[in-house]
């Protein structure tokens, strides 16, 4: 019971410590979410990496884009349940993309969005077993 409590406890302290802002020069991440099972949250200067066992909720960055990474978004998603989204934002300008269960594709969002600060949300509702990858 006590070893349960512990683990508990730990997950809670986890879900915070994402939950409050992450920043690492221009990269700021904002996760609100309620998960179970280990956490995989890779943030890299051109690249953003998910892995979680099962999540509720949302996490988003925003991200630089130059003319060419604006056209070779390449996403990358599994899951076994539920549903994954991918919510592209700037100004009045949105974009949503069901990600769900295996997704693997290079987008060119050129047409609809600018070179220069773009927003990148995740959305998970009663997610399983995600694994979702982001690179440009």
């Amino acid at each position: 019971m006590r070893k349960a409590k512990t683990i508990i406890s730990l997950m809670i302290i986890m879900a915070a410590i994402v939950a409050i802002t992450a920043c690492s020069g221009e990269t700021r991440v904002v996760s609100t979410w309620t998960m179970s099972g280990a956490l995989t949250h890779n943030i890299e200067a051109n690249s953003w990496l998910i892995s979680i066992n099962r999540v509720n909720g949302n996490s988003r960055r925003d991200v630089t884009f130059t003319s060419e990474s604006i056209r070779a978004l390449h996403v990358e998603n599994t899951n076994n349940g539920g549903s994954v989204a991918l919510v592209i934002t700037q100004g009045e300008a949105q974009r949503r993309i069901d990600i769900s269960g295996n997704f693997n594709e290079i987008l060119d969002i050129s047409d609809d969005f600018e070179p220069g600060s773009i927003r990148l949300r995740l959305e998970f509702e009663s997610a399983e077993n995600v694994r979702v990858s982001l690179s440009w």
